[in-house]
C-alpha cells in the first residue's frame, strides 16, 4: 500500500465520524487524494510489459514499484543511477554482502559489474554510476570504500561529504559541480595549477554568480561564451567573445542582435530564446535566389535539422513544413538534410505534438516513444506501437531502438487510481 493511500485512508476515517454528508466527504476525498504526493506509479494498461526493455526501465524513475516486483529482472548498473531507486539500493547491497564468492559469480552477467571486484566480498552494484547519483549521499557515506571520487566529484549533492575527503577530490570534475563555489574558493590555489579545469569552469553555470569568485587567468572563452550565468562577464570582455558558443547562450540574445554578422545561425537555431532572430533570418534566406544561398558558409544560414528540436520554434517549424509538402518527392530529396524538417528530432521535441498529429504520416516512432508529451499520441497509435514492436521481435533485435525508447518515457507510467471510497 502506498504512502498516499494509507494517508487518504485515515483522512477517510476521520471524515466518516464528521458532521458533513457523503456528498461534502466524497469532494473532500477527491480534492485531498488529488494534492497528495507519494502515490504509487503504474504502467498504463495499453502498454505490453513483454516487450519492453528492463535495463532501460531500471533508470525510469517512475519504474520503481514495477522494479520492486520484478527485482530478478533489473539491471543493476542502471538502476545506480536512477534517482528514486536507493531504498531498492540499499536492500541489495545488504543481500549481496551475504553472498559468498561462488554465489556471486552465479550471478547472471548483467546483474554485476564485467570488469572488476568491488570488495572482498564483491557487490554488483556500479559505484562509479552510483556515485554520481545526487539522491545517494547517505548511502555512499556508508560505502565511502567503494565511492568513485572522480564521479563523486561533480554530484552537486555531495559537497559535504567532499569537504570531509578533500584530498581524494578531483579538482577537474569539481569545476563543473554547480554547488562547489565555496569549495573552489577553499582550493583555487589548487585550481590555477590544473589549466585544464579552465574549461570545466567556464562552462560550470553558477561559477560567475557569485562576484567574489577570483577571475582566473585561463579562462575557456569557447566554453564562457555559452555559460548563460557569466553574461556579466561576457558584457565586460566582448573582444574575447566565442559567438559560436554564444550563439547558442540563450541569455546572449541582446548581444547577438547588436553584432548580427557575427552570429553562427546554425548554433542559434537551437537557442530556444533567438525564435525573433530566427523568423528575421528565415524572412532574409527566402529573398535570396537559391545560388545566393549556396554561396552562404553552412554556419552562416538556418540549420532546419538543428530548428527542428528547438520547443520554441513550434510555429517557424509550421511554416516550414507547409512549404515542404507543397514540393514534389523529387524537390525535396534535392535539399541537403540540414535544409529541411527532421522528423527524427521534431518526433522527440516535445512541443511539437500538435504538428505531428497533422502530419502522422512522417512521425519517427522510435522517437516519438521516449517524447514525454506524446503519451496520448502514442496511445491512439498503439496498433502502430504493437506492429513496430512485433516486428523487431521477428528480426531478432537484441535490444530494439522502439523498446528502449518507450522503456525510458516517464510518461509510460500514471499515478494509481484514488482508492473507492
Amino acid at each position: 500500500m502506498s504512502i498516499a493511500t494509507q494517508k487518504f485512508n485515515i483522512v477517510k476515517i476521520i471524515l466518516s465520524k464528521s458532521i458533513f454528508n457523503e456528498n461534502i466527504i466524497n469532494i473532500i476525498l477527491q480534492y485531498y487524494w488529488n494534492i497528495l504526493n507519494g502515490k504509487k506509479k503504474i504502467m498504463l494498461n495499453w502498454i505490453n510489459i513483454e516487450k519492453l526493455d528492463w535495463a532501460e526501465l531500471s533508470s525510469n524513475p517512475n519504474a520503481i514499484e514495477l522494479l520492486k516486483e520484478n527485482q530478478d529482472k533489473i539491471y543493476w548498473r542502471g538502476l545506480c543511477c536512477n534517482p528514486n531507486a536507493i531504498n531498492l539500493l540499499k536492500e541489495r547491497i545488504k543481500y549481496e554482502n551475504n553472498l559468498t564468492r561462488e554465489e556471486y559469480n552465479n550471478l547472471d552477467y548483467y546483474n554485476k559489474l564485467p570488469w572488476s571486484i568491488l570488495s572482498a566480498n564483491p557487490n554488483a552494484i556500479d559505484w562509479s554510476e552510483l556515485s554520481s547519483n545526487p539522491n545517494a549521499i547517505e548511502l555512499l557515506k556508508q560505502n565511502q570504500n567503494h565511492i568513485d571520487w572522480t564521479r563523486l566529484s561533480c554530484n552537486p549533492n555531495a559537497i559535504n561529504l567532499l569537504k570531509e575527503t578533500q584530498d581524494k577530490i578531483n579538482l577537474f570534475r569539481l569545476s563543473c559541480n554547480p554547488n562547489a563555489i565555496d569549495l573552489l574558493k577553499e582550493t583555487q590555489d589548487k585550481i590555477n595549477l590544473f589549466r585544464l579545469s579552465s574549461d570545466r569552469l567556464s562552462s560550470n553555470p553558477t561559477i560567475f554568480e557569485d562576484e567574489s569568485m577570483p577571475i582566473m587567468y585561463n579562462i575557456d572563452w569557447t566554453r564562457l561564451s555559452s555559460n548563460p550565468n557569466a553574461i556579466h562577464l561576457i558584457e565586460q570582455n566582448q573582444d574575447e567573445i566565442d559567438w559560436t558558443g554564444l550563439s547558442c547562450n540563450p541569455n546572449a540574445i541582446h548581444l547577438l542582435k547588436d553584432n548580427q554578422d557575427k552570429i553562427c545561425w546554425w548554433k542559434l537555431s537551437e537557442n530556444p530564446n533567438a525564435i525573433d532572430l530566427l523568423k528575421e533570418r528565415i524572412e532574409y534566406e527566402n529573398s535570396l535566389t537559391t545560388e545566393e544561398l549556396d554561396e552562404i558558409h553552412y554556419k552562416y544560414k538556418i540549420d532546419w535539422y538543428r530548428l527542428s528540436k528547438n520547443p520554441n520554434a513550434i510555429d517557424l517549424l509550421r511554416e516550414r513544413i507547409e512549404y515542404e509538402n507543397s514540393l514534389t518527392t523529387e524537390e525535396l530529396d534535392e535539399i541537403h538534410y540540414k535544409y529541411k524538417i527532421d522528423w527524427e528530432s521534431l518526433s522527440s521535441n516535445p512541443n511539437a505534438i500538435d504538428l505531428l498529429k497533422e502530419n502522422k504520416d512522417k512521425i519517427k516512432w522510435d522517437e516519438l516513444s521516449a517524447n514525454p508529451n506524446a503519451i496520448d499520441l502514442l496511445k491512439e497509435n498503439q496498433d502502430i506501437i504493437k506492429n513496430k514492436l512485433e516486428n523487431q521481435d521477428k528480426i531478432k533485435l537484441f535490444r530494439s531502438d522502439l523498446a528502449i525508447k518507450l522503456s525510458s518515457n516517464p510518461a509510460i507510467f500514471e499515478d494509481e487510481p484514488m482508492p473507492i471510497i
